[in-house]
């Protein structure tokens, strides 16, 4: 069938269009004609036409043969972006044509949208939005950043919706001081502007975001990076008990401590490398007024160094309570850290109960 006589595929004619499940539907017929476009319904065999449109998202479609005796063949293509769009049709041997431009509307409003910062729209799509080249920034806990929330129909092309609904923010962020709000989309765009703060340093924060007194699925979004803020304060744990939870040492035993550097918020700080001295709470004993010096890292002029990337430093040896502290007779101990440069940054290991060692010896007053 390559006589001159049917030499080409005329342009599809689009007599109808309705709404589908899968999107919408657009019935396109194909039909072979001669050059001057007159239909050649005795072409045999008829041609076996393959048919493609410009969304990308278009369910792939099987190739179909025209109708034996009437040349023509109508084929449904499923559009879910919405947009100006054509449809090409081709066969093996004919001239491919493609159809004039014709525009699919965005749907009725069925969810929200939560785009975080690096995220783009992506109408159509599966998830319905793409991560810019750039990668998704990495959020610093405490500081606050925005997310867009945008109404969309049910392939993620943005609508708008009358009256404008009202969205509520949550996050999976166990932190009490994220900061989460409402506000009204716009109606002009579709789209609300909110503003967020993150407190937990993870990459599995998400965002949600649902209409108050619903009548929208919610969304939620990509998970977001958060890295910690700057260390204000130091945690101190002896022999693996931390802060003011009690522990007993025996005097002049080594005992191990470990120093993590903290955010405001509780997340350890990797990025710390400061420079600490050690101190205990010696007290005079005013029934032995000898001083008993503990062991203690304790000069800054020799101090201890976090090692960036880990923000936490253990000193598995070096430190002894040597004067005893048993909560009755004597205070009890402590052991506080403290950064060299800057005193603000300090920690203390309360509650250490210090009992004599067995091995005693007389003393004679």
């Amino acid at each position: 069938w390559g006589e001159p006589s049917f030499g080409r595929l005329g342009t599809p004619a689009l007599f109808k269009v309705t709404a589908a499940a899968g999107g919408a539907l657009v019935r396109a017929t194909v039909t072979v004609v001669d050059e001057y476009n007159n239909r050649v319904a005795s072409a045999n065999p008829m041609p076996t036409v393959a048919v493609a449109s410009s969304d990308p998202y278009t369910p792939a479609m099987s190739a179909k043969q025209l109708l034996a005796g009437q040349g023509y063949n109508t084929f449904d293509v499923i559009f879910r972006k919405a947009g100006n769009h054509t449809i090409k049709v081709t066969a093996l041997g004919l001239v491919a044509n493609t159809s004039s431009t014709f525009a699919i509307n965005a749907g009725d409003p069925a969810k929200l949208q939560v785009l975080i910062p690096g995220e783009t729209a992506e109408p159509g799509s599966t998830g319905g939005k793409k991560t810019d080249t750039g990668g998704l920034p990495v959020q610093t806990a405490g500081k606050p950043f925005n997310v867009n929330v945008g109404v969309t129909d049910a392939f993620w092309n943005r609508t708008i919706m009358t009256p404008a609904p009202v969205v509520v923010l949550s996050s999976s962020d166990p932190r009490p001081e994220i900061d989460m709000g409402q506000a009204t989309v716009l109606e002009a765009s579709g789209i609300a502007t909110m503003p967020v703060k993150l407190c937990t340093a993870s990459a599995n924060n998400t965002i949600t975001a649902s209409v108050q007194g619903g009548g929208l699925a919610p969304d939620i979004s990509t998970p977001v990076p958060v890295k910690p803020s700057l260390t204000t304060h130091l945690h101190v744990s002896v022999n693996g008990n931390a802060d003011d939870t009690p522990v007993t040492v025996t005097a002049g035993q080594s005992v191990i401590a470990e120093i993590a550097a903290h955010d405001p918020y509780e997340n350890v700080t990797p990025d710390y490398t400061g420079q600490l001295t050690l101190d205990t709470n010696i007290t005079t004993d005013p029934n032995n007024p000898t001083v008993i010096t503990d062991v203690v890292p304790s000069a800054c002029s020799e101090p201890l160094t976090f090692v960036k990337g880990s923000g936490v430093l253990t000193i598995s040896s070096g430190i002894q309570f040597r004067k005893a502290g048993d909560g009755i007779s004597y205070p009890l101990r402590s052991l506080k850290a403290m950064d060299c440069n800057d005193d603000a940054i300090n920690g203390t290991k309360s509650n250490v109960r210090v009992l004599a060692d067995v091995k005693s010896k007389f003393v004679v007053n």
